[in-house]
């Protein structure tokens, strides 16, 4: 019995290392709408910016003030009439107010937004990092300013501050430099058009007029323009020229391709980083990706077999990259993927703006040069089938007195006015768990009358929440949280024992929550 409670204390205090196949969603996923305005928050307007052609984007400090429901009625109508215009515009708001963190460390929407004051309106075309509305909030007077920027296919340019709102590190830029209106200017418009939504770059202009030092500097224009000038900016900084006397559409389409996309050249298996991967995903396209595993020899035959695959590839405006991952486990959760013993290989399809990332999962024993070629060709051919992870497990139930929590309930069960809750973290394949689970209950079984706490648990292999509550390392698990009034969004970490008796001295020191029964349980105590 005594080792019993050792492995427990032991397990429950140095927090057993149980959390390796945790998925970090990369946002919420679904959007809903109210009133026909899309209600946003920080997990997913990254998102719904970035898939939408035109969005319009209310940022709030406060829900359900006056100037808020005024500002709401206004944008209701705005929203009807931008359907008038075209279908693929929207609006939404953002309240910053609810914004959750991971760590301390996280840039949340105001700052990556550039939000000085509420309310804030931004104006996102296809991509862009979007334009400060400072006009008046009047119906006519957006609708204008709405129409202005899309009727283009490019978005002029006239000062330095609209190059810096175009151009940035995560999507290649392809600008214009020249007099509007000649008949190259109409044949670069017409090749926009082509590329811009296919191959999500960014398409500018400059007239000639507005070339003043810092913005020819900007563009590294050193000399004199004869007629016109497009250059292609990739991500990494590169740029390349095309002045032909005659701008030929297959000929330009194919320059900015090449030119936009040439930094990803597959000759050799480049590692990917978290930068890296951020760049792919905005150019949306397809990653095949090697994740080594914790087999060395086996990682080194595979990933020599991949290296012989990549000479059958040309991803030079191409629709797919490869990659090798790295060992990061903040990349790997990004990814949705495990560290195993084995390495895997993976398609993670962003090709599709209307739907979300596509994988698909390489199900060989081994990784050989015939399975692999049939893997990627049964991608190219759309034949292989999507994989979807499993399913998070169903909470709201009770189970021996403990209540079952899943990431769809967590946040609103701690928060009950009603009741505190005692949370037990627990993950797949844990012995420690597994030992601790039986006292756990039987203390939710001696408690079930006691209105004021709840014991709960979460199944950590089947569930992400967006914000860990107290759970900040995922491989430092069982654990044991309290959230009394007081500690809602840190909680109270129990260590204090193992047994029922340890348990119960902890909640009715920490509660909160008093009734007249308290002082009789705390004399038995």
């Amino acid at each position: 019995m005594s080792r019993i409670l050792l492995l427990l204390a032991l397990g429950l205090v140095s927090l057993t290392l149980c959390l390796e196949n945790i998925v970090t969603e990369r946002d919420d996923g679904k959007f809903y709408k109210r009133n026909n305005i899309f209600i946003l928050n920080d997990r997913n307007h990254p998102s719904f910016v970035n898939l939408y052609k035109y969005v319009f984007v209310y940022y709030k400090d406060q829900d359900g003030t006056d100037e808020d429901l005024e500002i709401r009625g206004k944008l209701e109508e705005l929203a009807i009439a931008l359907e008038n215009i075209t279908p693929k515009a929207f609006v939404a708001e953002l309240d910053l107010s609810k914004e959750i963190f991971v760590d301390e460390k996280e840039m949340g929407v105001r700052e990556i937004v550039g939000i000085q004051s509420t309310p804030h309106y931004k104006f996102y075309v296809s991509m862009s990092r979007g334009f400060d509305y400072k006009r008046d909030l009047k119906i006519t007077e957006i609708v204008s300013y709405v129409k202005s920027k899309i009727t283009l296919s490019s978005t002029e340019i006239t000062t330095m501050d609209d190059f810096e709102q175009n151009y940035h590190s995560n999507r290649p830029l392809v600008t214009f430099i020249g007099e509007q209106g000649t008949d190259n200017y109409n044949a670069y418009q017409e090749t926009a058009k082509l590329l811009m939504y296919d191959k999500n770059l960014t398409f500018t202009h400059v007239n000639s007029a507005n070339l003043n030092p810092d913005l020819a500097s900007s563009l590294g224009v050193t000399g004199p323009i004869k007629d016109y000038m497009i250059k292609v900016f990739n991500p990494n900084d590169n740029s390349a020229s095309y002045s032909k006397p005659k701008v030929d559409h297959i000929e330009l389409k194919d320059f900015i391709i090449n030119a936009a996309f040439s930094d990803y050249a597959t000759d050799e298996l480049h590692i990917l980083q978290e930068d890296t991967f951020a760049k792919i995903l905005s150019y949306h396209k397809a990653l095949l990706l090697f994740c080594p595993g914790t087999d060395e020899a086996m990682t080194k035959e595979s990933e020599q077999v991949v290296n012989t695959f990549l000479p059958q590839l040309d991803t030079i405006g191409q629709s797919i990259f490869v990659f090798k991952a790295s060992e990061s486990k903040k990349l790997l959760n990004i990814l949705g993927l495990d560290l195993t013993e084995q390495p895997q290989l993976w398609i993670m399809d962003f090709r599709d703006l209307e739907k979300d990332l596509q994988r698909y999962k390489f199900t060989g024993n081994t990784i050989s040069l015939p399975l692999l070629t049939s893997f990627y060709n049964g991608w190219r051919e759309n034949k292989l089938t999507v994989y979807f992870p499993p399913e998070p497990s169903k909470g709201g139930d009770y189970e021996n007195g403990v209540l079952r929590l899943d990431q769809n309930i967590f946040y609103d069960v701690i928060r009950n006015p009603d009741f505190e809750t005692m949370v037990f973290f627990y993950v797949d394949n844990c012995d420690v768990c597994d030992m601790f689970m039986p006292i756990y209950e039987k203390v939710a079984m001696e408690l079930k009358g006691v209105n004021q706490i709840k014991l709960a648990k979460i199944n950590m292999s089947m569930n992400t929440l967006q914000r860990q509550a107290g759970v900040e390392d995922n491989t430092k698990l069982p654990k044991v949280m309290f959230y009394p009034k007081s500690h809602l969004d840190t909680g109270l970490e129990f260590n204090s024992g193992v047994q029922e008796k340890d348990i119960i001295s902890f909640l009715y020191k920490h509660k909160t929550l008093t009734t007249s029964e308290d002082e009789e349980i705390n004399d038995d105590l």
